[in-house]
């Protein structure tokens, strides 16, 4: 069978048709949150640290972070993005490391 198999630094998560269900949390994106958009493109992680926790009060195994719209927006205005082609944008970089804390 199909088995994905998803690490951090302290923990492994196993996700196939024989494991237990995993539940995935998916707010940590800006994309239509004008809020967060904006506490991001300021270093402001306060909504990420809530809604991070919020989502594995509530069970979540896994949380899915994406800075994509920020991301693009910071490509026009911060010379650190001008390149897009680099593995660790700062802004995820930021986002992982809180997360993982």
């Amino acid at each position: 069978m199909t088995r994905t198999v998803i690490e951090s630094k302290t923990r492994t998560v196993i996700i196939g048709f024989d494991e237990p269900f995993c539940v995935i949390g998916e707010r940590i994106n800006p994309t239509g949150r004008k809020k967060l958009a904006a506490e991001l493109e300021v270093g402001n992680f306060e909504t990420v640290i809530k809604d991070a926790l919020e989502q594995v009060a509530c069970g979540a195994t896994v949380l899915d972070v994406n800075s994509g719209a920020v991301f693009t927006n910071m490509m026009a205005t911060d010379p650190r993005y001008a390149d897009n082609n680099f593995v660790e944008p700062p802004l995820m970089k930021a986002l992982i490391e809180i997360i993982q804390a």
